[in-house]
């Protein structure tokens, strides 16, 4: 953590490095005693309101167990969403329209009807597909704030 006024400073650079921020404030009650605190803020990479420079995108990607992919694009800047399903063998014709969106998060949710190892390999292999995978070394997947260290690099 650091103070609040530091924010300004380094929030561009922790979003930058896929990191979300979380502003934790003093609550005023007046009463001694240990002090309340709520969360204020949250930044992340898709949802910077301070920068809007670029409309960022959050992609959320549903994998079901008959092979359907469910995709939604959403910017949380202008409430903008876009839903739709698409099949396992048409997910190619998804890159061409993913190209025009500048997606800063991807957001993932299985039904884990199949084996953990296989569906690790399909999203890897989906996300390079689409030139959604980061090229930088320390590039991961995260589910549920665990790092999936077994990709198939």
């Amino acid at each position: 953590g650091f103070p609040i006024y530091s924010l300004t400073t380094h929030l561009s650079t922790l979003l930058d490095k896929g990191w979300t921020v979380i502003v934790i404030d003093e609550l005023v009650t007046g009463k001694s005693g240990p002090k309340q605190r709520a969360v204020s803020q949250v930044y992340s990479p898709s949802c910077n309101l301070e920068d809007c420079s670029e409309l960022s995108y959050v992609l959320s990607i549903y994998f079901s167990q008959d092979d359907l992919l469910g995709i939604t694009l959403f910017s949380a800047m202008n409430g903008h969403s876009i839903m739709f399903p698409v099949s396992w063998t048409d997910r190619d014709k998804v890159a061409r329209l993913l190209i025009s969106y500048h997606i800063r998060e991807i957001v993932i949710r299985v039904n884990l009807g199949a084996g953990l190892g296989i569906l690790i390999n399909k999203i890897y292999n989906l996300l390079i597909d689409w030139n959604l995978f980061p090229p930088e070394p320390n590039a991961k997947i995260e589910v549920m704030g665990e790092a999936l260290t077994n990709l198939p690099c």
